[in-house]
C-alpha cells in the first residue's frame, strides 16, 4: 500500500473508532430534527467537528464543513434541491452529516468534493 493510501486507511480507522465524531454527528442530527433548522449552537458544534477532521488529515472534509457553515451563516438555511429530490425524508443538512459519517467512502468523498465546488462557485440550487 503506498503512503497516500496508507494515510487514508489510517484516517479511516481513526474515524471509525472515534466516538467523539460519531457523538457530535448524532448530536447535530438530533438538534436539527428538534429545531428544524441549523442554530448558532449547531454551527459551533460544526466548528468543533471540523477541528476533529483536521486531526485526521482530511482536508476536503475540513473545507466542506467550513463552506457549509459559512453558507448557512450567510443564507440562514442549507438546501440542495437535488439531494432532497432523491430522498424527501432527509434534509440536505442531514444528508451532509451522513456523508461526514464515512467521508473516505469513494461515493461520499465524490459528493463532498462536488458540494465544495458548488459552494465555492455559489451555484447551489435553493
Amino acid at each position: 500500500m503506498n503512503d497516500n493510501n496508507n494515510n487514508t486507511f489510517n484516517s479511516f480507522n481513526k474515524l471509525v473508532i472515534n466516538p467523539e465524531i460519531k457523538q457530535l454527528l448524532n448530536e447535530l442530527k438530533e438538534d436539527y430534527q428538534n429545531n428544524g433548522k441549523v442554530t448558532e449552537r449547531m454551527i459551533e458544534k460544526m466548528q468543533q467537528l471540523r477541528k476533529m477532521y483536521i486531526d485526521l488529515s482530511l482536508p476536503t472534509v475540513v473545507k466542506s464543513i467550513r463552506l457549509v457553515y459559512e453558507y448557512i451563516q450567510k443564507n440562514e438555511s442549507f438546501s440542495i434541491k437535488t439531494w432532497e429530490e432523491e430522498d424527501e425524508q432527509v434534509s440536505s443538512f442531514e444528508y451532509f452529516l451522513d456523508l461526514l459519517s464515512n467521508p473516505t467512502n469513494k461515493y461520499n468523498r465524490d459528493e463532498i468534493k462536488e458540494l465544495n465546488i458548488f459552494l465555492k462557485q455559489g451555484a447551489i440550487e435553493e
